[in-house]
């Protein structure tokens, strides 16, 4: 695995910060500003966003208790980047990307891009179960990634995120249980950095 594949490089910041602006552009021509804003709010739009993602957790846990493995390929890219001793910018950088930008630049994409542009009015949540195939096989690595317990993980949580965003109709509580989710799973790491 090459150096440029696993490292956040100033130049990229630049390119997924124009895709940002990009897809919020679009998405506000297409008339899903509202979908951006957390307005109007119900009371029950935290508690649907906490009981799914509590569900979501759980999930992978006992998911990953049943079928035990010996790495995610995130785990190995975060290995490489330490291996090659790009020191503590790298490892910030890599945190800033996975639990700030990522989830924005992700929900913004597979939720409100994918599940309201080509699934208006979906029967029996094939938005959400596209949605989510997507946002598993963006993060899998490679061919034999899909037979992996991860690569269900990551399909449970693409559901629990686009189940919220369906029943919410807000793209910010999805992103802030994808930057929940993501900061959960570098606890460690942001401990040794932070």
């Amino acid at each position: 695995m090459s150096i440029w594949r696993v490292s956040i490089r100033l130049k990229d910041w630049g390119i997924y910060g124009l895709g940002i602006v990009a897809t919020c552009l679009l998405t506000d021509r297409q008339g899903y500003g509202s979908m951006l804003s957390p307005l109007p709010f119900k009371w029950w739009h935290p508690v649907v966003a906490i009981v799914t993602f509590v569900i979501m957790l759980k999930g992978n846990f006992w998911l990953l208790q049943i079928f035990p493995t010996s790495g995610s390929s995130n785990e190995q890219a975060l290995s490489a980047i330490i291996s090659y001793g790009q020191g503590p910018f790298a490892i910030y950088g890599y945190l800033i990307w996975v639990v700030l930008m990522a989830p924005i630049f992700e929900e913004l994409f597979f939720r409100l891009i994918l599940m309201t542009s080509y699934f208006k009015q979906s029967l029996f949540y094939i938005d959400v179960l596209f949605s989510s195939f997507c946002f598993m096989a963006v993060h899998m690595h490679s061919w034999s990634d899909f037979g992996t317990p991860f690569a269900l993980t990551f399909f449970i949580t693409g559901i629990s995120f686009g189940l919220v965003f369906k029943w919410t109709k807000s793209i910010i509580w999805v992103i802030l249980l994808h930057m929940t989710n993501n900061a959960l799973a570098n606890w460690d790491l942001i401990e040794a950095f932070i």
